[in-house]
């Protein structure tokens, strides 16, 4: 056969044809792992939007159980005890005085989403950096609820166990924060149970009482403070995280 008589017209076309069936192929199947990721970066953002949700509700509680402790302890500070204080008023202060909150925030969701790429695949710049940051955002509130906890188990509550009658403090404690992250109760405390002492009106005057109830209030406010503060930046990360989201 020669080479005039091959029909280079068809060959070339047919083979355009093969060229083209196979792009093709390649291209539906890139199309296809890219929405297959798109659906999977979805379910990973939905499940962290899910997991903040919660945390925003977390934030509320903590903000409310901090601000209360605040509240608490100015109470003990302005209320003019007299020579016999109002017992029973007392021990239910003394027991809301002791620092019980630990935030338990989730961190499934971000993780698992940063270790699929699904969070690096966020067009958003600031969102991506936002949640990649947010998991130390959460540690270094954890860590200031932790002091204030350290404060009450190391120094609060042996403090009071020392100088006041502790039954009705033992049991608002240990009902509050018993099992609780990073706290202990008051039996593993191993402190003793006092009758009231001669005194009470003094004690709780005194500048040693005083300066120990501005330490929980300064604890607690810091606690507050920062809440607020992830609080207004998770706002932040929600509001932009609908928007990436929306169909």
């Amino acid at each position: 056969m020669s080479l005039r008589s091959i029909p280079w017209p068809r060959f070339l076309i047919e083979g355009l044809v093969i060229v083209g069936s196979i792009l093709l192929a390649f291209a539906i199947d890139a199309a296809w792992d890219a929405r297959q990721e798109a659906e999977l970066d979805r379910a990973y953002l939905e499940t962290v939007r899910s997991d903040l949700r919660a945390t925003r509700v977390l934030l509320d509680e903590a903000i409310t159980a901090h601000d209360r402790t605040v509240e608490v302890g100015r109470t003990l500070l302005v209320t003019d005890w007299g020579v016999e204080p109002a017992w029973d008023t007392l021990q239910a202060l003394l027991g809301a005085s002791i620092p019980s909150y630990i935030i338990n925030a989730p961190l499934g969701g971000i993780e698992a989403a940063s270790t699929s790429g699904s969070i690096g695949r966020l067009g958003d710049a600031t969102l991506r950096e936002q949640l990649t940051r947010w998991p130390g955002y959460i540690d270094d509130l954890l860590e200031e609820e932790l002091n204030g906890s350290r404060v009450a188990n190391e120094e609060w509550i042996p403090w009071l166990a020392t100088h006041v009658p502790m039954e009705g403090v033992h049991s608002v404690y240990d009902g509050m924060v018993s099992g609780g992250a990073g706290n202990i109760t008051v039996e593993q405390l191993d402190l003793p149970r006092q009758d009231p002492p001669a005194d009470l009106g003094a004690l709780l005057r005194s500048m040693e009482f005083r300066n120990r109830i501005l330490e929980i209030i300064y604890n607690a406010r810091a606690s507050v403070g920062e809440a607020r503060y992830f609080r207004a930046i998770l706002d932040e990360i929600l509001s932009d995280l609908d928007a990436a989201l929306e169909p």
